[in-house]
């Protein structure tokens, strides 16, 4: 339904591996919350305005080109900013992609040759009928395919927990007890 790439398994797996880094990094994140706080409600408040903040700077919504340079540095702490990245990557690399629209296009420019025209999407090379993937994102966003294997270990160093008895190692143990909790 996504149309992802469908060429190899490797793809599927990269993608498998930092949905689920990913997952663990945010859980790790939204734990820290829950422990500094006494209550439900006082998780809930940071945690909701903590989630915006990321999202907004992953560089899905906000590119980091057009980040303010003051509050650029979320994007630098930012694991879902990591696992976006990894997967544009990894779903762009190698890849080739027709051009919707050439450039220059309208009235008076129909007799202007292929060598004379590009498509109008960055990395786009005069004379050619597609764009590559890799030199896409590496002209649009900044994004490398070489860059993905060290997120995988930032995510996977983000998404650790340290091991122990569950105490220590739960949030929801010490910050929420089962009789503050009312399932009824």
């Amino acid at each position: 339904m996504a149309n992802l790439r469908r060429d190899s398994a490797g793809p599927f797996f990269v993608f498998l591996l930092f949905g689920f880094a990913a997952t663990l990094a945010m859980s790790t994140i939204m734990r820290t919350i829950a422990q500094l706080s006494r209550t439900i409600h006082q998780a809930l408040t940071p945690t909701a305005v903590f989630v915006i903040a990321l999202v907004i700077y992953s560089g899905f919504i906000l590119p980091t080109g057009a980040m303010q340079g003051w509050l650029r540095w979320l994007n630098y702490l930012d694991p879902i900013a990591y696992a976006f990245e990894a997967l544009v990557a990894n779903e762009f690399s190698g890849r080739e992609f027709l051009c919707g629209g050439f450039v220059p296009a309208g009235p008076g420019y129909s007799d202007v040759s292929a060598a004379e025209r590009a498509c109008a999407v960055a990395g786009a090379m005069p004379g050619e009928g597609f764009v590559r993937g890799d030199v896409f994102i590496n002209q649009a966003y900044g994004y490398y395919h070489a860059h993905i294997w060290r997120y995988a270990l930032l995510c996977g160093q983000l998404g650790a927990r340290p091991l122990g008895p569950a105490d220590f190692s739960c949030a929801e143990t010490s910050a929420f007890s089962w009789d503050t909790l009312c399932f009824s």
